[in-house]
């Protein structure tokens, strides 16, 4: 179990990534997106938006506004705040509670149930005082937040871990020290914020003539809702023009006209944040101020080497019964987290909020048999059932928990080895590029094939051991290993 006290210093960033040669891991907004069938019909599969290209569609909508302030919640938040500074262009604003290696995370009081964190406090300051600017808001809520070990509470912090790190090595501990997580997984976070322009001195009611708020939720936990509802009255409050939601798949589908449905507009899918993006740009000019907040959860995803190779429209892979396998790289970071909630690794600093999956988006499908079944170090992860597209299709396998202790029997760097079995002798299909996907609004920043998971850092409430009462210090520390928390 070394290598599991290898996971904690690799999530608390104190150590470098060890990747395979042929890893390419990536993170992105966690959505969902809508998969239209040859048919008609359709479903909806977990996906991502590359931080980049949300970047650069709401630049392409808002680049003439008057000023853009972002706020992005999901974890590893500084990947949104600097793909926002890199791609903006006028008088923009871009918040987030952690920097692009650290897990957002909160703390939920024990006896009260309250979650407190930076977006807390970031909501704090402007509830009380809404002509406060961006960077006063900003400094005020990471003062205040609990998990920022540069605030006021950062003594707390670390007495905390130096109490857990004192009872995981003491005598009664020796035998079982390396099953028990390290302080380190107790990542702590250090809020971000990067400007452009005029950017610091932006107010969250900003412009001269009107304001627009969009707020949206793409896969949501249990405090979503909270943080949603809060953001909402308190830019209407404000007298905001407008003020839309998009969340998840909350709502039903609408009827299409021809007795059957179509994806609630509501809902926060691939293609409805881009076209409701898109569709700010006929507001956008020097007088009118935005403000977008990006709530939910970041995908981690890594892709097959075979994704790796030609990037041009329709040079991807391609693969057949002659040529059926692929592997793809895992980093001993990325595999802490694929086993995170399964009987091998469960953090108290650390929970699942979905299941891992296998995604495979394809291209110039050519098959007898829709039926492919996908393997993985030799075992059937499951069958997909392939539309015989041309233009190829998106497709997603869970990963049940027994079949991941069965098959990462080791936390570390590792390869996942995958193989095709398909139905008939001429069956193939290539993998799709970056380049196939360009002008499909619906179609995720996810191509080629890969796995991905999606977990949530969780912050123990600072404790601060009575003499003498270190041991249940330890304990209760240790006691906190899950909030369930999923919606």
């Amino acid at each position: 179990m070394m290598k599991r006290v290898l996971c904690g210093l690799l999530a608390a960033g104190l150590i470098a990534l060890c990747l395979p040669s042929h890893a390419a891991e990536s993170r992105g907004y966690g959505c969902e997106e809508v998969v239209i069938a040859p048919d008609g019909s359709w479903v909806t599969r977990m996906s991502a938006i590359d931080p980049d290209d949300l970047a650069k569609e709401v630049d392409a909508a808002l680049g003439s506004a008057g000023s853009v302030l972002t706020v992005s919640g999901a974890c590893y938040s500084g990947i949104y705040t600097e793909a926002f500074k890199n791609h903006s262009t006028g008088n923009t604003a871009h918040l987030g509670p952690s920097n692009k290696n650290e897990k957002t995370k909160n703390v939920r009081e024990r006896k009260t149930g309250d979650v407190t964190g930076y977006l807390d406090g970031l909501l704090d300051v402007w509830e009380a005082d809404s002509s406060k600017t961006v960077t006063n808001a900003h400094n005020a809520a990471a003062e205040n937040d609990p998990n920022n070990p540069d605030g006021k509470f950062g003594d707390d912090v670390k007495r905390s871990q130096a109490a857990h790190e004192l009872w995981r090595n003491s005598p009664k501990n020796k035998d079982r020290k390396d099953e028990i997580p390290p302080a380190s997984e107790e990542v702590p976070e250090h809020p971000q914020q990067e400007t452009t322009g005029s950017g610091a001195t932006i107010k969250l009611k900003n412009g001269t003539k009107s304001n627009h708020g969009l707020i949206v939720v793409g896969l949501p936990g249990a405090v979503s809702r909270h943080y949603t509802d809060r953001w909402e009255k308190l830019l209407t409050d404000n007298g905001f023009d407008s003020v839309e939601v998009l969340y998840d798949r909350k709502g039903e589908p609408v009827p299409d006209g021809h007795g059957g449905t179509l994806p609630n507009p509501g809902w926060a899918t691939k293609g409805n944040i881009t076209r409701t993006i898109q569709g700010l740009q006929g507001q956008a000019n020097s007088n009118e101020h935005f403000v977008l907040v990006f709530l939910g959860h970041t995908a981690r995803y890594t892709t097959s080497n075979a994704t790796q190779t030609g990037q041009a429209a329709g040079s991807g892979a391609n693969f057949s019964q002659a040529s059926n396998t692929d592997n793809i790289g895992l980093s001993d970071n990325f595999t802490c987290d694929l086993l995170e909630e399964t009987s091998i690794i469960d953090s108290p600093a650390m929970y699942r909020m979905y299941q891992p999956f296998f995604y495979l988006r394809t291209f110039n499908e050519v098959l007898s048999n829709p039926t492919v079944g996908v393997s993985i170090n030799g075992s059937l992860l499951g069958n997909l059932t392939l539309e015989n597209d041309p233009g190829g299709g998106y497709y997603t396998l869970p990963f049940s928990d027994s079949f991941l202790e069965s098959t990462l029997t080791d936390i570390g760097a590792t390869t996942l080895n995958v193989s095709f079995t398909f139905g008939g002798p001429t069956d193939s299909f290539q993998l799709a590029t970056q380049a196939d996907l360009l002008g499909q609004i619906e179609a995720g920043s996810l191509y080629g094939m890969g796995v991905a998971t999606i977990c949530h850092g969780e912050a123990v409430p600072p404790l601060v051991p009575e003499p003498g009462a270190l041991g249940l210090v330890g304990l209760g520390l240790v006691g906190l290993v899950r909030r369930r928390r999923r919606s």
